[in-house]
């Protein structure tokens, strides 16, 4: 993967965050970047589950 591939993917990814979490601010630490995050919502209950790697 291209260095402006791994860029575009962590500036997705921090997008995302951004959307569930708010303002959250973090730097790509290598080339190997990898991150998710999922939103569970019950009720009045929202959290969210984010794992990252190579990530700041």
């Amino acid at each position: 993967m291209s260095n402006a591939q791994q860029v575009e993917r962590f500036d997705q990814w921090l997008e995302r965050v951004n959307q569930v979490c708010r303002r959250f601010g973090a730097n790509p630490l290598g080339t190997q970047f990898a991150g998710s995050i999922d939103e569970y919502h019950r009720g009045e209950l929202k959290m969210s589950f984010v794992d990252v790697a190579q990530a700041r």
